[in-house]
């Protein structure tokens, strides 16, 4: 039988990888912002699109993309996301939180004609 690593030694792993998916997802949402603030919000989007085929958690991954870019001044760039992000939940039968997800983007949509 193989002897497991100590508990603090794991610990510290998953540290270290939450570390590290933390910090290249936060390096692809500060180019998709660049991208996005200049105008060129399709090349943004992909760019965090392509990301997400990279990863083993993609719908968990683009749920934390969405909450991120929903913040973004620049929000109408949430809308077109989430309208994706809405049908692959569906899609999983997360019905739940695809219903969210929608009243989110219902708000954001209210906000943007408000200006």
């Amino acid at each position: 039988m193989l002897a497991r690593p100590p508990r603090r030694a794991r610990l510290a792993e998953c540290e270290q990888r939450d570390q590290a998916i933390s910090k290249a997802r936060r390096t692809v949402l500060n180019h998709a912002y660049g991208l996005v603030s200049r105008g060129n919000t399709d090349g943004g989007l992909a760019h965090v699109a392509e990301y997400l085929t990279e990863v083993e958690t993609e719908t968990e991954a683009a749920v934390w993309f969405f909450n991120q870019i929903a913040n973004w001044e620049c929000s109408h760039a949430a809308l077109i996301f989430g309208r994706s992000l809405i049908e692959r939940l569906r899609e999983l039968g997360r019905e739940a939180e695809a219903n969210k997800l929608s009243l989110r983007c219902d708000y954001i949509r209210d906000r943007l004609a408000d200006r």
